[in-house]
């Protein structure tokens, strides 16, 4: 069998998504070229989806209604006017 169509045969073995669409578009002219490829683009797609899922800090809950804070910059003190 040619390596043309051992490229092929391997690419249409993929299941359809990222790695298969990436494989497509850059059409390596070597069997270890496509492997080599669809094992970095599937790394990288895994260390993507890792560092989505990292765990952030809560944001502060802005509540709104209520009684809102009093700016008391330009106050003075009773009796000092």
């Amino acid at each position: 069998m040619d390596e043309a169509t051992k490229v092929v045969t391997f690419m249409k073995g993929l299941r359809d998504g990222p790695v298969k669409t990436y494989l497509f578009r850059e059409y390596p002219s070597t069997l270890e070229a496509a492997i080599t490829l669809a094992m970095q683009e599937g790394f990288s797609l895994r260390q993507a989806k890792l560092h989505v899922n990292v765990p952030r800090m809560a944001r502060p809950v802005m509540r709104t209604g209520g009684p809102e804070p009093m700016d008391l910059s330009n106050a003075t003190a009773a009796g000092h006017q």
